[in-house]
């Protein structure tokens, strides 16, 4: 069975005609030998290739449906259409595709891809999953930014599904930090789902990638997404699970990442969180907690790029980045205790405005992205002042009406990294 690029032409109009996916491709190719003999052969000879293999999974129903299509559209016009989108298409034994997807048992037979990055990658970019849940809290949002902008300063590839919530907040992240970023999507790569993400969407067409295994203006619909979150830890070496549902999306994907023989790392969660379910459990179970976000993307990069001992010599990328952010550090705190041990900054204040700067800042400390209300902040503030409640709501109106914090439902919390 050949699928080069001689034959992806081929391949490419067996792949479209209706009823046939990744099974009937191939059981179909089995039969005639290759997809141009496929379009070649009449029904009866191909009946006859049948007969003599005994394939009776290539049933008259499948082959009256290949003759029928015949008539519709050839190979070559099917192709100068979809070519004419800048969509690439690959089979299984095209350069163009994926080497990580060749190491999975149940990979795609045929693979669309759009985007300025469309060719195939560089298989030693070491990549990594970022999935979660759709509704997610301000913690998941910051924690799934900041995972998407240290890939992208570490020369990582980040692969997602576009979805609302962690995945398209990572990928966003990653691309506004000029990151190498790959959506696989449950519908045609024409086909932009969610809607809600379309600014995304055309991002990802400018500087990232889209891959979808269904054919272009395929629409998405639900039976398509799990067999696509096989595509997503198929492509990451490792996949790193942020908020987390105890039966949703992202476990189905996780089971399938543990199958492909991926590495998994969970953002841990508050025990009361249902939103953190799914990723206590699997911590429980002996998954791989990320306690320092820097540090595991240092560990993910070591491993796929240099081996486990790391060896090469040179500056890494992961090196410069955390360099980068220990300087950002360095700076902030000097500024921070420039600001405290000036007293001519102090003395040109009011001393309302003083109090009113000293109380924000330990009001802000008493935050956190979880969202808390009036009475769980008071609580964490009586262990460090004595602000009275009253002053304290004062201040919480203002910090969120300058956008410092936000509020939800009456709990508030942060929205921004200190």
């Amino acid at each position: 069975m050949t699928m080069g690029n001689d034959n992806i032409i081929y391949v490419n109009w067996i792949y479209h005609i209706p009823g046939i996916g990744r099974t009937r491709l191939r059981e179909l190719l089995q039969v005639a030998g290759s997809a141009e003999d496929v379009w070649r052969m009449t029904g009866s000879e191909l009946r006859e290739r049948r007969d003599l293999l005994q394939n009776g999974k290539v049933t008259d129903s499948l082959l009256k449906k290949v003759e029928a299509y015949k008539g519709v559209i050839t190979p070559q016009a099917l192709w100068d259409e979809i070519r004419a989108q800048g969509i690439d298409v690959f089979g299984e034994q095209d350069p163009g595709y994926p080497e990580r997807l060749r190491e999975i048992a149940d990979r795609p037979a045929v693979l669309y891809c759009k985007g300025d990055q469309a060719a195939g990658r560089d298989a030693r970019i070491p990549s990594i999953a970022v999935i979660g849940s759709r509704i997610c809290s301000e913690y998941g949002r910051m924690t799934a930014s900041r995972i998407g902008r240290l890939s992208a300063e570490m020369g990582m590839e980040l692969i997602s599904g576009m979805a609302v919530g962690i995945d398209g907040i990572a990928q966003k992240a990653a691309l506004q930090a000029g990151g190498r970023v790959s959506a696989v999507l449950g519908s045609g790569v024409d086909v932009c789902y969610p809607v809600e993400n379309k600014e995304l969407y055309v991002n990802l067409l400018h500087k990232g990638r889209i891959l979808s295994e269904y054919t272009p203006q395929t629409q998405p619909k639900p039976q398509f997404f799990p067999p696509r979150n096989r595509i997503i830890s198929g492509l990451a070496d490792a996949v790193i699970v942020v908020e987390a549902k105890e039966k949703s999306g992202t476990m189905i994907t996780v089971d399938m990442a543990l199958e492909q023989g991926r590495q998994v790392y969970i953002i841990p969660g508050r025990l009361t969180d249902p939103l953190s379910a799914g990723c206590n459990r699997l911590i429980s179970e002996g998954a791989q907690i990320v306690w320092n976000l820097s540090r595991t993307l240092e560990e993910i990069y070591s491993q796929m790029r240099y081996g486990v001992t790391g060896q090469i010599g040179g500056t890494r990328p992961w090196e410069e980045a955390r360099r980068g952010e220990e300087a950002k550090a360095g700076r902030e705190a000097e500024c921070r205790k420039k600001d405290q041990a000036s007293p001519d900054k102090v003395a040109s204040q009011s001393i309302l405005a003083a109090l009113k700067t000293r109380g924000e800042r330990i009001v802000y400390e008493a935050l956190d992205y979880y969202p808390r209300t009036q009475q769980e902040i008071y609580e964490a503030l009586a262990e460090r002042s004595d602000l009275p409640f009253t002053k304290m709501q004062e201040i919480l109106l203002q910090m969120e009406l300058e956008g410092l914090i936000g509020q939800e439902g009456g709990r508030f919390f942060l929205t921004r990294e200190a």
